[in-house]
C-alpha cells in the first residue's frame, strides 16, 4: 500500500510555509549597508506559494486512494480550512478596528478575491492578505470534488481537465491569446463572471503538476532494486537542479516561473523517501504539521509588531526578524493545538457518524 503520509512532504510544506514569512517581513533586513539585503535574500519568497500549491495536488490526490464520498471529502477539506481561516479573520478585523466594506468583509469570508479589475493572480488579494490563495486551494477542492463525483478512478485526470480547459478557454475568451503566466493583465469586462475570473488563472498549472507528481510517485515500483538505486542516484541531483531553479526562475520555462522546480522538487524528494531514504527530522516535520496555522497567523503578527508600543522592543534588522519568526511559529503552535487540531478531531466524528 502506498503511504498517504510523508515526511519529505511535511517537510516542505513546513519550508514554504516559512519562506513566505520570510519574503513578508524581508523589509526588516534593509538597515544594513547592503541597503537591498532583504531582496537579495528572499525576493524570489512568492515560490512558497507555488510550492503549496504542487503538494496540496499532490496530498489531494494521494489522500484520496483511500477511497471515501464526496461528502466526506467535502466535510474534511472545509474544516481543514474554515475553521482556522475565520479565526485568523476575526483577530484581523479586531486588531486593525478598521471600517471596511460589507462587500469586502462578505467577499473575504466566502473567498473570492476583492477585485476582479486587478491583475492576477492576486485580483485585490483579500482583507486577510494571505487568503487569496485560498480562493484557489479552494476552488481547486471544488472541481476535485466534482471529478471523484464522476470518476474515483479517474479523479485526477479529470479533474486536470477541467483545470487545463479552463485556463485554455478561459484567457482566449477574455483575453484574445492563451498564456501561462499567472500575472496576468487586469480584466476589464463585468458581470457575474467577474468575481470568479482567477478560475481561469495560469498559476492552477500549480496543481495539475502537483496531481502528475503524485501519479510518479504512486506507480513507482520501488521495489525493483536497480529503479530503487537509480532514483537514489538521480533525485538528489534533479532536487538540487530544482532549488536552483527556484532561486532563478529564469532559468525555468520563463513564464511557468517556478511551477517547474516545485514539480521537480516534490516529485524527487517524495520518491526519495519512497526508495527508503529516511527524512527523520521532528522538529521539521512538526513546523510542517502547524504551516497552514504558520501562513494564516503571520500577517497579524507582522501587524501587531509594527504598532507603536512594540517599535521600542526591536529595532529593524536581523533580531526583529528572528523575532517576528519564532512568534509566528510559537503562536501558530497554539492555533494549531487550539483551532486546527478540534476542527480535524471534528470532521473525523461527523464523517463516523454519517457512514
Amino acid at each position: 500500500m502506498v503511504a498517504t503520509r510523508l515526511n519529505s512532504i511535511q517537510i516542505m510544506r513546513g519550508i514554504a510555509a516559512l519562506i513566505v514569512v520570510a519574503f513578508h517581513i524581508r523589509y526588516n533586513l534593509s538597515v544594513y549597508e547592503q541597503k537591498n539585503l532583504g531582496d537579495l535574500m528572499f525576493s524570489n519568497g512568492e515560490v512558497g506559494v507555488y510550492l503549496f500549491f504542487v503538494i496540496s495536488g499532490f496530498i489531494i490526490s494521494l489522500s484520496t486512494r483511500r477511497k471515501e464520498s464526496p461528502l466526506e471529502f467535502s466535510i474534511k477539506r472545509l474544516l481543514r480550512i474554515y475553521p482556522p481561516y475565520i479565526f485568523s479573520f476575526a483577530i484581523l478585523l479586531f486588531l486593525l478596528n478598521e471600517n471596511y466594506r460589507l462587500m469586502d468583509v462578505v467577499k473575504s469570508l466566502i473567498l473570492i478575491p476583492l477585485n476582479s479589475h486587478a491583475a492576477g493572480p492576486y485580483y485585490g488579494y483579500s482583507i486577510l492578505l494571505v487568503a487569496w490563495t485560498l480562493s484557489y486551494e479552494l476552488f481547486f477542492y471544488f472541481c476535485f470534488l466534482v471529478s471523484m463525483s464522476l470518476s474515483q478512478k479517474y479523479r485526477a485526470v479529470i479533474c486536470s481537465l477541467i483545470l487545463s480547459s479552463l485556463i485554455i478557454f478561459g484567457n482566449y475568451y477574455l483575453f484574445g491569446s492563451i498564456g501561462i503566466n499567472p500575472h496576468t493583465r487586469a480584466f476589464d469586462g463585468g458581470g457575474v463572471f467577474a468575481s470568479i475570473i482567477f478560475i481561469t488563472n495560469p498559476i492552477i498549472i500549480n496543481f495539475i503538476l502537483g496531481m502528475l507528481a503524485e501519479f510518479i510517485y504512486s506507480n513507482t515500483k520501488t521495489n525493483n532494486k536497480l529503479l530503487n538505486k537509480a532514483i537514489k542516484m538521480l533525485a538528489p541531483i534533479v532536487a538540487v537542479i530544482s532549488v536552483w531553479g527556484m532561486l532563478s526562475p529564469s532559468m525555468w520555462m520563463g513564464e511557468m516561473q517556478w511551477a517547474m522546480p516545485c514539480f521537480g522538487l516534490v516529485t524527487s524528494l517524495s520518491l526519495l523517501e519512497k526508495s527508503g531514504v529516511s527524512f527523520e527530522f521532528p522538529n521539521l516535520v512538526k513546523i510542517g504539521a502547524i504551516s497552514f496555522s504558520i501562513y494564516l497567523i503571520h500577517p497579524i503578527i507582522i501587524e501587531l509588531l509594527s504598532q507603536k508600543y512594540f517599535v521600542v522592543f526591536w529595532q529593524n534588522g536581523f533580531t526583529k526578524f528572528s523575532v517576528i519568526i519564532l512568534i509566528t511559529v510559537f503562536a501558530a503552535r497554539i492555533m494549531y493545538e487550539t483551532i486546527e487540531t478540534p476542527s480535524q478531531k471534528l470532521a473525523r466524528k461527523i464523517i463516523s457518524k454519517i457512514r
